[in-house]
């Protein structure tokens, strides 16, 4: 009997000490992360970096469903992903469009993951904010599109010569398709006579010379 108390007080000392660690780290993470029971769709707990990225208190969010605090269109649409967690225990939406409570759009990568606690249906959200990655592909993806559009041969290389880019542009004028000249030293398309201006230009681009 002493044996089996003894036994007892260690697993509750364990479980403490684990329970005690993963509320630091819940606490620390600078991910967004939400507990919500699976049978009622309603927020049971949420850690500071949560708060602070929906512009809310603690407090404001409990209690809430994920719709009501803008992760998803409407009600129905938030059903639906629950159902699907349901089925599949695991959800990834990569991007996901999010507005705060002060009206802010943002986008966010949401990661669920279901699972029991003590006979109960919980769900795990960790939710981080890519917004800013998001806006930068948009950039990159603009300024690659008025590139390639571009009637001007534009062509990027590195500093020791190799062609990384070739737009439309350069294919008619240079008469290489992009797979024929990505990869290439740049000498490709200059004439060996004039092989040493290539070296002393990518010399003065290597001193920060324009």
């Amino acid at each position: 009997l002493e044996a089996e108390i003894a036994e007892r007080k260690e697993v509750e000392k364990r479980l403490r000490i684990s329970e005690n660690r993963y509320r630091c780290l819940f606490e620390a993470s600078t991910d967004g992360i939400l507990m919500i029971d699976a049978n009622t769709g309603t927020i049971t707990d949420a850690n500071p970096s949560m708060s602070a990225l929906l512009g809310c208190t603690h407090e404001q969010l409990l209690g809430q469903q994920l719709w009501q605090i803008g992760l998803f269109q409407d009600r129905q649409a938030c059903q639906e992903t629950l159902k699907e967690l349901q089925e599949k225990q695991f959800l990834r939406y990569e991007t996901l469009p999010l507005q705060t409570k002060d009206g802010q759009h943002r986008y966010v990568e949401l990661v669920s993951t279901l699972y029991k606690v003590n006979g109960n249906q919980i769900i795990h959200c960790t939710i981080r904010d890519i917004t800013q990655r998001k806006k930068a592909e948009e950039e990159y993806f603009r300024l690659a599109a008025i590139v390639e559009s571009s009637d001007d041969a534009i062509v990027g290389k590195t500093l020791d010569g190799t062609i990384t880019s070739w737009n439309a542009a350069a294919e008619r004028l240079f008469g290489y398709s992009a797979e024929e000249a990505v990869g290439k030293h740049i000498t490709l398309i200059i004439p060996a006579e004039l092989y040493w201006e290539e070296e002393e230009i990518i010399g003065k681009l290597r001193q920060g010379i324009r």
